[in-house]
Formats: C-alpha cells, structure tokens, sequence
C-alpha cells in the first residue's frame, strides 16, 4: 500500500470460498492490489448468485467480464476523464492495466480445473499447478521440481505451503501468514487452520532441495 513510501501489509486476506454463491464450487486467491481483488471478488459473488451459475466455463467468462469492467472503469474510464478535466480532449492516453491477477480453483465431475484470471480480462487454463503474484517466477521454478503426479492432498499441502515459505526468503513483497484451502473431488472447501500450517513450516524447515 502506498503511503508516502512503499509500505506492505501483513494483515490482508486474499483468499476467498465462492461456495453458496452458485453450484459451481470454487476457491478464489488474488494478487496484487487488495482493493481490486476484494472488489473483483465481491462483483463476482454478486453475478453468480444472481445468474445462478451451474457451469465452470460460465464462472470463467462471466470473472473474464467482472476484470473488462473493472479495467474500464478504472483505466479506460478514468483516463479518458482525467484528459478532459485536463482539457487533452484530442489526445489518446496511454492506457494501463489494473496491478491484480486472480487464480480460480474449481472442480467439475470430480476432475480440478485450474484457471488464471489476467488484469486484461483473459482466462488461460493450466495443468498441475501455478502460482500468481511478484514471488511467481520463484515459486514456479521450485514447484516444477518438486510436483509429481497423483501426490497425496497431505504432500501437496507440504509442497504449497513450503514454497511459499522459500519465497518468502526471496521476495520482499511476500510476507505475512500463509493461508491454505483445500477444495476435494465432491467440491467441498475446507480452510486449513493456522496450527496445521505452523505444523507444516515447523516440521517442512528443510523441506525444499532443488538438484
């Protein structure tokens, strides 16, 4: 959060449950600017209670849609009013791109679907796993060593939250108390508690070696 200089919150939550909203069960974690993500989050929890959302693929393009909309208002919007007040009436500003990205989490006929929601409104679909924000690039290096296929929920909770502990080490951005969801194959959500995650890091130290 800017407040003169640069200052980084540990306190902020940026991970949410979608359940109850549709019968499209869902976990949701953003990155970047928290204010945009609660927004996205709220608009999109709004959207799906009010359409009744029973497909995956309509949750996507209906968080494709929640990002256009946001992006307009506050980057297409916003630029065009500030020119005005300006009196630039004649010229085209320089668009930008809202400083958030946001992962969605679903299952569909018990198989998880892993999608990437960008700032310019455009869904990609990834396979395995993927990690999202400043500390991504680190996090995806050390999760290609270490993910391997049909691993246990209990290894991948290791796995996720160890990570997130070696990043922490690298990136100044990253910070704070980890928290975990887990969404099973029926598509119920469970929050991890904070002991079983303290557990983890206490008992995962020197979890992490990269060959």
């Amino acid at each position: 959060s800017n407040r003169g200089v640069d200052v980084k919150r540990m306190d902020y939550t940026k991970i949410y449950e979608l359940d109850g909203q549709s019968s499209v069960k869902c976990i949701l974690g953003g990155a970047g600017s928290v204010p945009f993500i609660n927004k996205f989050t709220q608009i999109l929890k709004e959207q799906c209670q009010a359409q009744k959302i029973s497909q995956i693929n309509n949750l996507v393009y209906i968080a494709e849609d929640t990002m256009t909309a946001l992006t307009k208002r506050y980057v297409v919007d916003r630029v065009q009013q500030l020119g005005t007040m300006r009196g630039n009436i004649n010229e085209t500003p320089a668009l930008g791109s809202l400083n958030f990205i946001i992962m969605l989490a679903c299952i569909e006929e018990s198989r998880p679907r892993l999608f990437i929601i960008t700032s310019e409104g455009i869904s990609e679909e990834t396979q395995h796993f993927s990690s999202i924000g400043s500390g991504s690039a680190y996090a995806e290096y050390l999760l290609s060593k270490l993910y391997f296929e049909n691993m246990s929920t209990e290894i991948a909770m290791e796995m996720a939250v160890s990570v997130i502990e070696e990043v922490k080490k690298i990136d100044p951005n990253v910070g704070g108390a980890v928290q975990l969801m887990h969404i099973d194959f029926k598509g119920n959500i469970s929050k991890i508690p904070s002991d079983k995650i303290n557990e983890i890091i206490q008992i995962k130290n020197n979890f992490i070696t990269v060959q």
